[in-house]
């Protein structure tokens, strides 16, 4: 395993605000994606039935059809997104 302080990733600030975010949600299972420089993917998942997984991955797919309209110009949409790129729980 890797010595690298989690404080000094990219990612840290996102990821500990995703954690405070879940933690105040009755959360049944998580699911994290990732894609490394590679372009392999990673996933993880803690109690994540195969349901929630095609629950989640249907999430991911329509925020991304809602991206690409966007860019495209089809639609304008607000998608709720801080400046870390994460998405409000109301939103």
């Amino acid at each position: 395993m890797s010595n690298k302080n989690i404080t000094e990733m990219p990612y840290a600030e996102w990821l500990e605000q995703t954690l405070r975010d879940i933690s105040e949600l009755p959360i049944k299972s998580i699911a994290i994606t990732g894609v490394l420089e590679t372009g392999d993917a990673y996933t993880g998942y803690w109690n994540a039935t195969m349901m929630d997984k095609i629950t989640l991955g249907a999430l991911i797919n329509q925020d991304a059809t809602l991206d690409m309209l966007a860019a495209q110009g089809v639609i304008e949409y607000d998608d709720d997104e801080n400046e870390n790129g994460q998405e409000d729980v109301d939103g």
